[in-house]
């Protein structure tokens, strides 16, 4: 149906106002495509997720169990970044909070997967915006302008497919997405892909970088049913239209709506990012210490847990290597294993009472990852060695990959 779909509407048979909005429907016919064939496909067994980061391997290994106590306590860190991604509500016959609570409802199962690590995802470019993706995502293509990604098959689909797609008549503004959203055609175009779709919820979008809207929907389709969402949204400067297709059957074992909100909050432009990857040619030799850098010298003095400082020395030193004077704040197993740790690490000698600095954060690392010479605990006194990875601003937590660690 969505091929018949995306052909009539090619031939002008179905007409609609814009002539880009026959993408959407392309982009859905082999998305749906290639989902009828990892479903039926497949010869029915346990899905095996690509072993392509320790945490994954661990992830895969846990019981459900653990999974559920993990998520108690991924949850004081994460909510903060969640919460950015609530966006203004389109459908004004319910309630902001009723609307929401439909949404999350839609793509919530258990376990959820939430496999986002500053350290373990990898990056996608299409067309001109960069994505962070979990590494457990199976690429299937990986194209200037179209990537498509499994976490699951075998009949349990799970299935990610970002593009980019020239309009070669009209522009593409966000103005024109607007228009086509209050009109309901893009309501039309999302549901012509399946042989049923229930159009539930649409949000606009703004991680203040892009802006645009997601359209969230359960769908039936060649006997498969499911939840899936698409976000849209305008890539003015190459006059594509860039969309985010997510689509999932009702039997998988994960629920990944964790992972998708993360990679919609993650979507950079890459002009953008390409600056803010780029390390100071001044690390010749060495790590930046307290002594050469005063950079870092000053945002290890400050008081603060959240200041610009940090997201700017983030930003310029991403990658370096910096070295400097710590202690153990907090330490705790990540997702309930037992040989790996989540840590806050604080600039100074320990005191309970008084901190100086970020708060330093090592996710999901084991004591051979940070090359301890002894066993870490809270309240030793450390001097770290790692690589700068990111601040975040919601959750105040500066992240960092260790290179060592050794008592002091």
């Amino acid at each position: 149906m969505a091929l018949t779909a995306a052909v009539l509407l090619h031939k002008n048979v179905i007409k609609v106002n814009k002539s880009w909005i026959k993408y959407i429907v392309l982009v859905g016919a082999a998305a749906l495509t290639v989902l009828n064939v990892k479903s039926f496909s497949f010869v029915q067994k346990k899905e095996e997720i690509p072993q392509s980061s320790p945490s994954v391997e661990q992830d895969i290994a846990a019981s459900t169990e653990a999974t559920t106590e993990a998520a108690t306590v991924s949850a004081a860190i994460t909510s903060a970044e969640m919460d950015s991604q609530s966006g203004e509500q389109v459908d004004s016959e319910a309630s902001d909070d009723d609307k929401m609570q439909e949404s999350s409802t839609s793509l919530s199962k258990s376990p959820q997967k939430n496999g986002f690590s500053p350290t373990g995802n990898i990056r996608v470019i299409v067309g001109n915006y960069v994505f962070d993706v979990p590494s457990y995502w199976k690429s299937e293509t990986n194209e200037n302008d179209l990537y498509r990604a499994y976490s699951e098959t075998a009949g349990k689909v799970a299935m990610l497919e970002i593009s980019a797609d020239y309009d070669e008549k009209d522009p593409v503004t966000y103005d024109i997405l607007k228009k086509e959203t209050d009109e309901g055609l893009m309501a039309i175009a999302i549901e012509s892909m399946f042989d049923e779709c229930h159009l539930k919820i649409t949000k606009l979008f703004d991680n203040g970088k892009i802006t645009g809207f997601v359209y969230y929907f359960d769908f039936t389709h060649e006997g498969l049913s499911g939840t899936g969402s698409i976000l849209y949204y305008p890539s003015e400067s190459d006059n594509k239209w860039m969309s985010v297709c997510f689509t999932q059957t009702d039997n998988t074992e994960y629920s990944y709506d964790n992972d998708v909100e993360k990679i919609m909050k993650s979507i950079t432009p890459k002009a953008s990012y390409s600056e803010n990857i780029s390390v100071p040619t001044t690390q010749s030799s060495g790590n930046y210490t307290v002594n050469s850098c005063n950079d870092l010298a000053k945002i290890l003095s400050m008081k603060e847990t959240l200041a610009p400082e940090y997201s700017d020395f983030a930003t310029k030193y991403r990658g370096a290597v910096i070295e400097f004077d710590a202690n153990v704040a907090y330490l705790c197993n990540h997702e309930g294993y037992n040989n790996r740790y989540d840590l806050l690490i604080s600039a100074g000698n320990y005191d309970p009472n008084h901190q100086i600095g970020p708060n330093f954060k090592f996710e999901d690392v084991s004591m051979s990852d940070m090359n301890a010479d002894d066993t870490i605990r809270v309240g030793d006194n450390v001097r770290i060695e790692a690589k700068v990875v990111k601040f975040d601003s919601n959750s105040e937590l500066f992240y960092l990959d260790p290179v060592s660690v050794t008592h002091r």
